[in-house]
C-alpha cells in the first residue's frame, strides 16, 4: 500500500469517466499526498437510452455521443450543454467514434466527426447559438467497430468486420486501400485503432478480435496490404478466460512515437515497443474485467483504463504500476474514459478557466 501511495503523489491528472447509464463524472488528483476525488457529476438521469457510447475532448469543448443517437456539445470544464445534434436516423445505430476537430471551419464555432456501426459518417458544424448543420455525409461500410482521426485531422481510419480503410477528409475519398482487402475465412475483425504518432497519417496500429496488434503502412503498394508487424498478446497475458474470445478492445499510442498500449477482453494491459517487437511489460495491479477504453496523457506518463468492473484505473507508465483505482459507480459499466491534456502541473500551473460560450435557453 505504501508503494501505491508513493505513486499517487507523482503526477496530477483530470479524468472524465462516462458510464452506460449516461452519467459523466469528473475526477481529479492534484499530484499531492491526498487522495483523488470526484469534483463534478453531470447528468444524473440514470437512463440506459442515454448511455454514453463515444466521447471526444478538445481545448474548448466536450462532445458526448449517447445510445439514443444524439450528440451533445458541452463546455469542457463546466459541463454546460450547448448544441444538441439529433440522430441521423430513427433506427438503432450506435456510435463507434466521435472526434472534435481542433481546427475551426470557416464561419463556425466548431465541428465534429461521428461514425456509427452501420458506417454512417458525417462531419457536423455547430455554432455559438446552439444551431448545427451537416457539412459532409457519406457511407463508409457496414459493421464498423472503430474509427480514429489522425493528428493532422486530414484522414480518418475506419475498421470493422473484414475490412479496414482510410478516408481523406478533405476530398471525401477512400485513400487506402484502393481495392478490397482479402481476409482469410472472413474471421478477422479490427476492434480498435490508433495512429502510431500524431503527425504521421501513414503508419497506424490496430487491435484485432484474436488478441493481436497489427501495424500497417498506408504507403505500401496495393498488393502488399498485409501488416508490417504482428504482435500476439496471448503470450504476454497475465490471465486468460476459457471459452471466450479475447479481442483488443482498446489501444493507445505513447508520446514517444513507438510505444503502443493495448487492453483486451481479459482485462490485460500491456505495452509494446514497435521498433523491436518486444513486449515492454504487463501492467500489474488489482485484477480487472474487460478493458473497454484507454486514454494516454500526451505528455505525462499516465494512462487511464476502464471497463466492465465499474472502476477507473490510473496507471504509471514508467513503472507499469497501478497509481490508483476508483469505483466510479457500483454495478454500472464505465464505457469511456478521457484524460484531460490541459490539466496543468501542480507547481505554479493553472487549471484553466471556464467561460461562457454557448447561448443558454434563458438568453
Amino acid at each position: 500500500m505504501a508503494d501505491l501511495e508513493m505513486s499517487r503523489a507523482r503526477y496530477p491528472w483530470r479524468v472524465l469517466a462516462f458510464d452506460a447509464n449516461g452519467v459523466i463524472q469528473v475526477l481529479e488528483h492534484s499530484g499531492g499526498a491526498f487522495e483523488e476525488h470526484v469534483v463534478q457529476t453531470w447528468d444524473k438521469s440514470d437512463s440506459r437510452s442515454l448511455g454514453v457510447v463515444a466521447a471526444s475532448l478538445n481545448d474548448r469543448s466536450l462532445a458526448v455521443g449517447r445510445r439514443n443517437g444524439t450528440v451533445e456539445v458541452r463546455d469542457r470544464l463546466s459541463g454546460e450543454i450547448g448544441p444538441t445534434i439529433p440522430p441521423l436516423t430513427n433506427e438503432s445505430d450506435p456510435f463507434v467514434g466521435l472526434h472534435l476537430f481542433t481546427k475551426q471551419q470557416p464561419g463556425s464555432f466548431g465541428s465534429l466527426l461521428s461514425c456509427t456501426v452501420q458506417g454512417n459518417a458525417r462531419i457536423i458544424s455547430f455554432e455559438v447559438d446552439n444551431s448545427s448543420r451537416t457539412l459532409l455525409q457519406w457511407k463508409v461500410r457496414e459493421n464498423i467497430l472503430c474509427c480514429k482521426v489522425d493528428g493532422s485531422e486530414r484522414v480518418c481510419l475506419f475498421g470493422g468486420k473484414n475490412e479496414m480503410n482510410i478516408w481523406d477528409l478533405e476530398y471525401n475519398v477512400k485513400s487506402w486501400p484502393t481495392k478490397e482487402h482479402p481476409i482469410q475465412n472472413g474471421k478477422l475483425w479490427w476492434t480498435s485503432a490508433t495512429f502510431l504518432t500524431r503527425d504521421n497519417p501513414h503508419t497506424f496500429v490496430v487491435g484485432t478480435n484474436n488478441n493481436q496488434v497489427h501495424i500497417y503502412d498506408a504507403r505500401k503498394k496495393v498488393d502488399e496490404l498485409s501488416p508490417c508487424k504482428i504482435y500476439d498478446i496471448e503470450s504476454s497475458c497475465i490471465k486468460r478466460l476459457p471459452n471466450r474470445d479475447t479481442a483488443i478492445q482498446a489501444i493507445a499510442e505513447g508520446e514517444d512515437g513507438y510505444t503502443v498500449y493495448a487492453g483486451n477482453d481479459c482485462g490485460n494491459l500491456v505495452s509494446l515497443d514497435t521498433r523491436t517487437g518486444r513486449v515492454l511489460g504487463c501492467f500489474r495491479g488489482i485484477d480487472t474485467l474487460s478493458i473497454k477504453s484507454l486514454a494516454k496523457h500526451h505528455e505525462l506518463p499516465v494512462i487511464a483504463s476502464c471497463g466492465d468492473d465499474s472502476c477507473l484505473s490510473i496507471w504509471d507508465t514508467k513503472r507499469q504500476k497501478l497509481q490508483c483505482r476508483i469505483l466510479v459507480r457500483p454495478t454500472i459499466r464505465v464505457t469511456n474514459v478521457i484524460v484531460d491534456p490541459n490539466f496543468f502541473e501542480k507547481d505554479g500551473g493553472k487549471k484553466g478557466k471556464s467561460h461562457k460560450r454557448f447561448r443558454s435557453d434563458a438568453s
